[in-house]
């Protein structure tokens, strides 16, 4: 993942990696999209937000490294009408 990160020019230190895991970044972006959907919570740190999307993209595309045949795997979003 490391890898992935540095060919996008991402450091540690920027992304404060050490202060948050894939399951920190789940949480956050679960919680964000709620409060995006409508729910009566509080709105989410921005900054918190954009770096629990960069450790996502991060973990995505070492996904794809690893797995190639991902790329033609496709995912249908949860229906929220």
């Amino acid at each position: 993942m490391v890898a992935v990160m540095e060919k996008r020019n991402i450091s540690r230190a920027n992304l404060h990696w050490d202060d948050m895991t894939i399951k920190q970044a789940i949480k956050i972006l679960i919680r964000t999209n709620k409060w995006r959907r409508g729910a009566e919570i509080e709105m989410p740190d921005p900054k918190e937000f954009g770096e629990a999307i960069d450790v996502a993209i991060a973990v995505m595309e070492a996904m794809l490294i690893k797995e190639p045949r991902l790329k033609k795997h496709h995912i249908k979003p949860k229906s929220h009408d």
